[in-house]
């Protein structure tokens, strides 16, 4: 997928309503491949609905027109906000099966302040990936926002929950990612994590000094062939710097755009022109 054309959907966010589901062709494929309990973690309709999207009537095992987009989101959003870029996708030729999302917390019942990367979360969207690209026959494209970068770049990496030693998710998703794309990502942390309790704890947390965090960083590149970050300078939400690294970095990336805006409320960023981000 074009990066930049990914940059400019992502600079487009507005405040939306989702209005839909995975299709049932989707989750029946679902529940006859990898059962009704996996089916069900992905529809997400214990949280009403509108909490997942993506599938449409797709013949199985033919390969989709482009390469699907996985949306993985922060941990307390439902996948309201982020229907705006699924729209942008499917007015510029994308179809209903190949952009996904799902809400793989507890849409904030636990509450920002205390949720953390908990393994379970990890591997709700290590499913997703798996699914999709198992689906479509195709490589997938994932843009992941604020906590939910490291969480993907966890369920892509594979191997020991830092949480719950007895869970091994199993080797890395690498080949099955094109574009690996990183918004106001808390890859290293954030520096507004001083005491380290809650979401701050120092072993599935955002503190800086986390075993989830060193973790995820202790490789390079396994994100996909493509691996770019988005940030902003000024983001008051993510923080630009913490422990002396730069917050939404990945080591080893392909590429990074860095803007000056503010972050928004909902971890995207305001509407930039084609010009800024070159």
């Amino acid at each position: 997928m074009d990066v930049r054309l990914l940059l400019i959907i992502l600079l487009s966010v507005l405040c939306q309503l989702v209005i839909g589901s995975l299709s049932s062709t989707f989750y029946i494929w679902l529940n006859g491949t990898y059962g009704e309990l996996q089916a069900d973690r992905l529809l997400r309709d214990d949280l009403d609905f509108g909490s997942s999207f993506g599938g449409e009537n797709h013949t199985v095992n033919e390969k989709t027109k482009n390469e699907p987009v996985i949306l993985i989101h922060e941990i307390t959003n439902k996948i309201d906000l982020f229907n705006p870029i699924r729209m942008y996708f499917l007015e510029h030729n994308y179809d209903d099966d190949e952009v996904y999302d799902i809400a793989f917390g507890d849409a904030g019942i636990t509450g920002i302040l205390f949720d953390t990367m908990k393994c379970d979360y990890v591997k709700k969207v290590r499913e997703l990936i798996q699914s999709v690209s198992a689906y479509a026959a195709s490589k997938v494209d994932i843009i992941a926002y604020s906590i939910g970068s490291p969480i993907a770049r966890k369920a892509i990496m594979g191997g020991i929950c830092v949480d719950d030693d007895s869970n091994n998710l199993g080797h890395p998703l690498t080949e099955l990612i094109d574009t690996f794309l990183s918004v106001a990502g808390i890859n290293y942390g954030t520096q507004f994590c001083i005491f380290p309790f809650g979401s701050c704890n120092i072993l599935n947390g955002l503190h800086c000094l986390s075993r989830f965090l060193s973790d995820v960083n202790s490789k390079k590149h396994y994100e996909g062939k493509h691996v770019f970050t988005l940030y902003s300078k000024n983001d008051d939400k993510v923080s630009y710097r913490s422990c002396g690294k730069l917050t939404s970095g990945i080591d080893g990336e392909d590429g990074k755009f860095e803007v000056s805006f503010s972050n928004c409320p909902n971890f995207g960023f305001n509407k930039i022109t084609d010009n800024e981000i070159r």
